[in-house]
């Protein structure tokens, strides 16, 4: 549908052409409203005096080449242009975001009202480019769909923060079944399997396993699980250098017990121990051998 308007500068108007002809002011009016509605004016004096009745074809040309600028498809007012440009965009932003707020009323009914919170919260904190996008997949996908509306959100929240978008108020509806967790556990299983390499492997991953590594990083983060894995991987006792050849496994470092005591270093190889005695005279014999002492 066309815009039946367009902002109209009085003051600016009044200004810019204060040295022109009755005449001449007329034929601008008219050009103007000719360009708002074709978007351009055609180089053609002869067919522009039809619409521009009763202007003379001198009064027309001195008009254009004023206020108007001759590009390859015809004149065009780049003021007015702009002007057009700019509703045009603010209109499609506003009705955008009414989009945006009728699929968030949709959520409103459909989630509690604290994950609903959490989630306004979460997703507030996009840009608008972004909102706009998650707004094109959902009109693409099935509209009207609850999950579909979810899964294209949380995608774009989760790729803007993975760390915190899984939080200790449990801002995903349904972490268990929500398929854009699935990524964050394979990716987390996969890093388990590149560093653990001496670690029993992770054959299926259970509804109890995603209930652990999802648990630890509402608690901690993805960067915590992370450096959790490394320092397993890097345990001479949890890697099965102990006496009764014991080796860890996935479930047990994601345990909130032993996740956290890993994370603290608990389990970490201990540095020898080197008798302070020894270790002075061999700095003093280091220094005379120097001649710094």
């Amino acid at each position: 549908m066309k815009d039946p308007a367009f902002l109209f500068y009085s003051t600016n108007f009044y200004e810019g052409t204060r040295t022109m002809t009755p005449e001449e002011r007329a034929c601008l009016v008219d050009l103007m409203i000719y360009q708002h509605q074709k978007g351009v004016i055609p180089n053609d004096i002869e067919r522009l005096s039809l619409y521009c009745t009763g202007i003379a074809k001198a009064a027309l040309k001195a008009t254009l080449e004023a206020k108007f600028k001759l590009t390859d498809k015809g004149w065009l007012n780049p003021t007015l242009n702009k002007i057009i440009s700019h509703r045009e965009n603010y209109t499609e932003t506003q009705s955008k975001n009414g989009k945006i707020g009728q699929i968030l009323k949709k959520l409103k009914a459909f989630l509690p009202p604290l994950k609903f919170k959490d989630f306004v919260n979460e997703f507030n904190k996009l840009s608008q480019n972004e909102k706009f996008e998650i707004l094109s997949e959902i009109e693409i996908s099935e509209k009207g769909n609850i999950e579909a509306m979810l899964q294209a959100m949380l995608k774009h929240i989760i790729n803007r923060n993975r760390n915190t978008i899984i939080n200790k108020n449990e801002l995903l509806y349904s972490l268990n079944d929500n398929e854009s967790t699935n990524g964050i556990i394979d990716e987390i299983v996969d890093f388990f399997h590149e560093k653990c390499k001496s670690l029993p492997r992770v054959v299926k991953i259970t509804k109890q396993r995603r209930s652990l590594v999802l648990a630890r990083i509402r608690e901690h983060s993805i960067d915590d699980v992370k450096k959790v894995i490394e320092i397993t991987s890097q345990s001479n006792f949890l890697t099965g250098n102990n006496d009764k050849g014991w080796t860890a496994d996935f479930d047990f470092i994601f345990t909130a017990s032993k996740f956290v005591k890993i994370l603290e270093g608990q389990y970490s190889n201990k540095k020898p121990r080197i008798n302070s005695r020894i270790d002075s005279l061999l700095q003093t014999e280091k220094h005379i051998q120097n001649g710094t002492y």
